[in-house]
């Protein structure tokens, strides 16, 4: 758990842990289904401006919040409350931001449980020449069956405590200074295999040349809720690890740091993924199936299939567990 009066060992360890709050699923899995549904740029376009101009000011007022109330979410905007001379009663703010991020939890911890089913399947092979009703009904199966969810969903939340229980310096910034630069790392590898073996130009197409024909209202607000789930805007997780950070840390710098890792995730998961839909006629707006059905139907086709679904899977994990870590370390921080 959160020890009172414990730092972040460096600056680059707060960077590297707040990215893992807002480096997540949403990145890798949420976002590409949500361009694909929505229009690919036109809806990027918007995302990025909702991003630069309201997700990174949110981020730096999180970070703010906790280093200066130097506790958990609900400590630090009670005390910034009753510094200012105003009630206590500011601190259900903070709670808040602590149930938010408990029910994300919830949510994610779910779907990480997936991601994990998974692995053992694509390392066995099953998706070499999968049809798209094989994929649809094993995605099926594995939903279906209880004990498997909840013994992978298990296995998740046991790895997710283990980090947290370790404490700051030992488990959370320990365990991201070799996740996220290991999510990084196989996240380019990705894209390289997309660029070769997929078609890179239509992909840039579709992300990167927007078709406002296609916006209206619910497209814009859909590129706002991104902007804030993608970063984590009013979970706990980014103002219970500004408690942590060093007075002299910049909070801009830091802010531009974590929206900048946030946005090239998203761009590079977008390039990993959508080359290899188009190049084998895929539908890009296959929805939440998009990984764990549309893809293994591509990745079955294609060689080296086994170890690039393997890696996909892992980047997911990756980012499952970054984001998890943050999310139970701010509902268990002592810093009351």
């Amino acid at each position: 758990m959160a020890e009172s009066g414990v730092k972040f060992a460096s600056r680059w360890g707060f960077i590297l842990a707040a990215m893992g709050s807002a480096v997540g699923l949403g990145n890798i899995w949420r976002f590409t289904f949500m361009a694909g549904e929505n229009g690919g740029g036109a809806f990027i376009f918007f995302y990025l401006l909702f991003i630069l101009f309201l997700g990174i000011p949110c981020v730096m007022a999180m970070i703010l919040i906790g280093r200066r109330g130097g506790h958990s979410p609900a400590g630090s905007t009670r005390a910034l409350a009753m510094a200012e001379g105003k009630s206590e009663n500011w601190k259900f703010l903070g709670w808040l931001a602590i149930g938010i991020a408990f029910l994300a939890l919830t949510f994610f911890s779910v779907v990480a449980g997936w991601v994990l089913a998974y692995l053992p399947i694509s390392l066995s092979g099953a998706f070499v020449d999968i049809t798209a009703e094989e994929s649809v009904a094993l995605f099926d199966d594995v939903q279906a069956s209880v004990f498997g969810m909840t013994f992978w969903h298990a296995v998740f939340m046991a790895l997710t405590m283990w980090v947290v229980a370790r404490g700051v310096r030992n488990g959370v910034e320990k365990t991201v200074k070799v996740m996220m630069p290991a999510l990084f790392i196989i996240l380019q590898a990705l894209v390289l295999y997309a660029v070769l073996a997929g078609d890179i130009t239509a992909a840039l197409r579709f992300m990167f040349v927007p078709d406002f024909s296609r916006v209206n209202n619910d497209v814009v607000l859909l590129a706002l809720g991104q902007a804030f789930f993608s970063l984590s805007v009013g979970g706990g997780g980014i103002i219970n690890y500004g408690s942590y950070l060093d007075k002299q840390a910049s909070i801009p710098r830091s802010a531009f740091a974590i929206a900048g890792a946030n946005v090239s995730v998203d761009m590079l998961a977008g390039l990993a993924i959508f080359p290899i839909v188009f190049a084998f006629a895929l539908e890009p707006a296959a929805g939440p199936g998009l990984l764990f059905v549309t893809l293994p139907v591509a990745l079955g086709q294609m060689p080296g299939g086994v170890i690039i679904g393997t890696l996909f899977l892992l980047l997911g994990l990756f980012a499952a567990l970054s984001t998890s870590i943050a999310m139970l370390e701010s509902r268990v921080s002592r810093r009351v």
